[in-house]
């Protein structure tokens, strides 16, 4: 990598990073529907298949107002994840446990991405370039409220996932009940019977 020596020019290098990352979950999001059991995420990942390639043109248009072509730049954080997810599948978990990865894992990347948009976002009208701002700030949005889904999600399978853990109590039937009172009965009537006999011999 070329030394850095003005904010532009990291500025550019965290552009090309976050386009690589638009273009690398455009390839990734439809596998990690296929992976994903629950219904409600599933649909998250098709949902945002279609909001990520509408980012991916989002950048691209960047690029163009700052007359340069586009080009992405490999970005290591992003590929830890990923390795992270295909890791993990090789260990073949069940389903419930399989989602809740996958909520997690889609977490993660949310996080990365709007810590990336909103660095990008303050650098760019730093720089003056208020339409490049904006276009990332549409991005920046939809991350945000994507997160916000996820965890939801996230959260509704771990109380689902919590719940069949969770052994059953088991449920007293009449006659149970019956003889806990009937020996209940009966310890208290011993009680009594040795209270008389103490007071008795006293006496």
């Amino acid at each position: 990598m070329p030394e850095m020596t003005r904010p532009r020019e990291l500025f550019m290098h965290e552009l090309r990073d976050i386009y690589y990352v638009e273009q690398q979950l455009v390839k990734m999001l439809p596998k990690l529907a296929g992976e994903a059991t629950d219904a409600e995420l599933k649909r998250g990942f098709q949902q945002h298949l279609r909001q990520t390639e509408r980012h991916v043109k989002n950048v691209e248009a960047a690029f163009k107002e700052l007359d340069v072509r586009p080009s992405g730049e490999r970005c290591p954080g992003f590929d830890g994840l990923r390795e992270e997810h295909d890791e993990f599948m090789k260990e073949k978990p069940s389903k419930p446990v399989r989602d809740l990865f996958l909520t997690g894992a889609a977490s993660r990347t949310e996080h990365y991405e709007i810590a990336a948009y909103t660095g990008l976002v303050a650098t760019a009208r730093a720089l003056g370039e208020k339409k490049v701002a904006t276009l990332l700030e549409k991005n920046l949005a939809d991350e945000k409220e994507t997160l916000r889904k996820v965890d939801t999600i996230g959260r509704r399978l771990g109380r689902e996932g919590a719940k069949e853990e969770r052994p059953a109590t088991p449920r007293r039937t009449p006659s149970t009940a019956r003889k806990r009172t009937g020996s209940t009965v009966a310890r208290s009537a011993t009680r009594s019977s040795a209270t008389r006999r103490r007071t008795t011999a006293r006496r």
